[in-house]
Protein backbone atom coordinates (compact mmCIF):
# COMPACT_ATOMS: atom_id res chain seq x y z
CA UNK A 1 0.00 0.00 0.00
CA UNK A 2 1.41 3.37 -0.93
CA UNK A 3 2.15 5.98 1.59
CA UNK A 4 -0.45 8.77 1.97
CA UNK A 5 0.62 12.13 0.55
CA UNK A 6 0.56 15.12 3.06
CA UNK A 7 -2.66 16.06 1.63
CA UNK A 8 -3.99 13.50 2.27
CA UNK A 9 -3.31 13.26 5.76
CA UNK A 10 -4.19 16.79 6.01
CA UNK A 11 -7.68 15.58 4.49
CA UNK A 12 -7.83 12.85 7.37
CA UNK A 13 -7.00 14.89 9.64
CA UNK A 14 -9.51 17.85 8.70
CA UNK A 15 -12.07 15.11 8.32
CA UNK A 16 -11.59 13.31 12.07
CA UNK A 17 -11.79 17.05 13.41
CA UNK A 18 -15.29 17.22 11.56
CA UNK A 19 -16.22 14.65 12.86
CA UNK A 20 -15.29 15.07 16.51
CA UNK A 21 -17.01 18.62 16.18
CA UNK A 22 -19.83 16.93 15.20
CA UNK A 23 -19.83 14.46 18.33
CA UNK A 24 -19.59 17.53 20.54
CA UNK A 25 -22.61 19.58 19.25
CA UNK A 26 -24.93 15.82 19.66
CA UNK A 27 -23.69 14.95 23.16
CA UNK A 28 -25.05 19.30 23.59
CA UNK A 29 -28.69 18.27 21.89
CA UNK A 30 -27.89 20.38 18.98
CA UNK A 31 -29.60 18.97 16.18
CA UNK A 32 -27.61 18.92 13.28
CA UNK A 33 -28.73 18.65 9.52
CA UNK A 34 -26.94 17.23 6.49
CA UNK A 35 -26.90 17.02 2.77
CA UNK A 36 -27.66 14.18 0.81
CA UNK A 37 -25.30 14.12 -2.09
CA UNK A 38 -26.86 15.48 -5.50
CA UNK A 39 -24.04 14.44 -7.62
CA UNK A 40 -25.20 10.79 -8.75
CA UNK A 41 -22.18 9.20 -10.43
CA UNK A 42 -19.65 11.87 -10.02
CA UNK A 43 -19.30 11.07 -6.20
CA UNK A 44 -16.97 7.99 -5.75
CA UNK A 45 -18.16 5.10 -3.92
CA UNK A 46 -15.63 5.74 -1.06
CA UNK A 47 -16.13 9.01 -0.39
CA UNK A 48 -17.87 10.28 2.32
CA UNK A 49 -20.68 12.96 2.38
CA UNK A 50 -19.71 14.59 5.95
CA UNK A 51 -21.70 15.87 7.92
CA UNK A 52 -25.13 14.14 6.27
CA UNK A 53 -24.11 10.41 6.97
CA UNK A 54 -22.24 10.99 10.26
CA UNK A 55 -24.47 9.40 13.13
CA UNK A 56 -26.87 11.97 15.07
CA UNK A 57 -27.44 14.04 11.99
CA UNK A 58 -30.25 14.08 10.08
CA UNK A 59 -29.30 13.06 6.31
CA UNK A 60 -31.68 15.24 3.98
CA UNK A 61 -32.69 15.07 0.11
CA UNK A 62 -34.32 17.02 -2.62
CA UNK A 63 -37.87 16.01 -3.73
CA UNK A 64 -40.07 17.41 -6.20
CA UNK A 65 -42.98 19.01 -4.87
CA UNK A 66 -45.09 15.56 -5.51
CA UNK A 67 -42.60 13.62 -3.44
CA UNK A 68 -40.10 12.03 -5.86
CA UNK A 69 -36.59 11.76 -5.01
CA UNK A 70 -34.33 14.16 -7.28
CA UNK A 71 -32.64 11.18 -9.46
CA UNK A 72 -29.42 12.31 -8.18
CA UNK A 73 -30.13 12.03 -4.19
CA UNK A 74 -28.97 9.46 -2.72
CA UNK A 75 -31.56 7.08 -1.45
CA UNK A 76 -30.51 6.13 2.09
CA UNK A 77 -31.43 10.14 3.26
CA UNK A 78 -33.70 10.00 6.39
CA UNK A 79 -35.91 12.46 4.62
CA UNK A 80 -36.74 14.08 1.53
CA UNK A 81 -38.01 17.92 1.22
CA UNK A 82 -39.25 19.88 -1.95
CA UNK A 83 -35.51 20.75 -3.19
CA UNK A 84 -36.51 24.58 -4.13
CA UNK A 85 -38.31 26.37 -6.52
CA UNK A 86 -37.08 24.36 -9.87
CA UNK A 87 -34.41 27.37 -10.87
CA UNK A 88 -30.66 26.69 -11.33
CA UNK A 89 -29.70 28.99 -8.62
CA UNK A 90 -32.10 27.40 -5.78
CA UNK A 91 -32.82 23.58 -6.22
CA UNK A 92 -31.24 20.39 -4.54
CA UNK A 93 -30.52 18.81 -1.50
CA UNK A 94 -29.10 21.77 0.18
CA UNK A 95 -32.02 23.68 -0.15
CA UNK A 96 -33.89 21.05 0.99
CA UNK A 97 -32.08 20.65 4.36
CA UNK A 98 -32.63 24.33 5.07
CA UNK A 99 -36.42 23.76 4.83
CA UNK A 100 -35.78 20.75 7.10
CA UNK A 101 -33.55 22.75 9.70
CA UNK A 102 -36.38 25.71 9.88
CA UNK A 103 -39.04 22.97 10.43
CA UNK A 104 -37.34 21.91 13.00
CA UNK A 105 -36.86 25.17 14.11
CA UNK A 106 -40.13 26.07 14.16
CA UNK A 107 -41.65 22.86 15.80
CA UNK A 108 -39.33 23.59 18.67
CA UNK A 109 -40.35 27.27 18.98
CA UNK A 110 -44.01 26.41 18.81
CA UNK A 111 -43.61 23.66 21.35
CA UNK A 112 -42.11 26.62 23.61
CA UNK A 113 -44.83 29.53 23.22
CA UNK A 114 -47.66 26.79 22.88
CA UNK A 115 -47.09 25.97 26.92
CA UNK A 116 -46.59 22.20 25.71
CA UNK A 117 -42.97 22.60 27.46
CA UNK A 118 -44.95 23.63 30.26
CA UNK A 119 -47.01 21.07 30.39
CA UNK A 120 -44.16 18.07 29.82
CA UNK A 121 -41.60 19.39 31.78
CA UNK A 122 -38.90 17.36 29.31
CA UNK A 123 -40.49 18.24 26.13
CA UNK A 124 -37.85 20.82 25.54
CA UNK A 125 -34.63 18.68 26.16
CA UNK A 126 -35.98 15.79 24.42
CA UNK A 127 -36.53 17.73 21.45
CA UNK A 128 -33.12 18.14 21.60
CA UNK A 129 -32.11 14.30 20.94
CA UNK A 130 -32.08 13.50 17.59
CA UNK A 131 -34.42 10.49 18.06
CA UNK A 132 -36.85 12.05 19.93
CA UNK A 133 -36.92 14.76 16.85
CA UNK A 134 -36.46 12.41 14.40
CA UNK A 135 -40.09 10.43 15.69
CA UNK A 136 -41.93 13.97 15.31
CA UNK A 137 -40.64 14.55 12.18
CA UNK A 138 -41.33 11.08 10.92
CA UNK A 139 -44.87 11.58 12.09
CA UNK A 140 -45.54 14.47 9.58
CA UNK A 141 -44.19 11.62 6.66
CA UNK A 142 -47.24 10.19 4.78
CA UNK A 143 -46.15 8.97 1.60
CA UNK A 144 -46.26 5.38 0.67
CA UNK A 145 -43.66 5.63 -2.41
CA UNK A 146 -41.12 6.95 -1.07
CA UNK A 147 -40.75 4.28 1.85
CA UNK A 148 -42.24 7.57 4.22
CA UNK A 149 -39.51 9.64 3.66
CA UNK A 150 -41.58 12.92 2.42
CA UNK A 151 -42.30 15.56 5.06
CA UNK A 152 -45.47 17.71 2.82
CA UNK A 153 -45.97 20.23 5.10
CA UNK A 154 -49.14 21.05 2.65
CA UNK A 155 -51.05 17.98 4.37
CA UNK A 156 -50.70 20.15 7.84
CA UNK A 157 -50.36 23.86 6.82
CA UNK A 158 -53.18 24.08 3.98
CA UNK A 159 -54.55 26.33 2.38
CA UNK A 160 -57.78 26.87 5.04
CA UNK A 161 -54.91 27.80 7.86
CA UNK A 162 -53.55 29.87 5.89
CA UNK A 163 -56.46 32.53 3.38
CA UNK A 164 -57.57 33.82 6.98
CA UNK A 165 -54.60 35.57 6.85
CA UNK A 166 -52.03 36.07 9.94
CA UNK A 167 -54.38 37.29 12.49
CA UNK A 168 -54.01 36.04 16.03
CA UNK A 169 -56.51 33.46 15.69
CA UNK A 170 -54.83 31.71 12.70
CA UNK A 171 -51.57 32.28 14.81
CA UNK A 172 -53.29 30.26 17.80
CA UNK A 173 -54.71 27.68 15.24
CA UNK A 174 -51.08 27.51 13.67
CA UNK A 175 -49.23 26.80 17.62
CA UNK A 176 -52.20 24.55 18.23
CA UNK A 177 -51.71 22.78 14.63
CA UNK A 178 -48.32 22.17 15.68
CA UNK A 179 -48.43 20.97 19.17
CA UNK A 180 -51.20 18.45 17.54
CA UNK A 181 -48.22 17.18 15.66
CA UNK A 182 -46.05 17.01 18.67
CA UNK A 183 -48.30 14.48 20.64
Amino acid sequence: MPAKTQSEQERLSEVEELRKALKRAIDNKILLFGAASDRGNNISSHEEVLPGRAPGVFFIGAADNLGRPNEHVEPDCNFLLPGGDGTKEYQGSSFSTALAAGLAALILHCAEVSGFCLKYPTAREDLGVHDHMYEVLKGLCHDSQNHGKYIQASNFFNHDLIKGGWGKDNRLKFIALVERILR
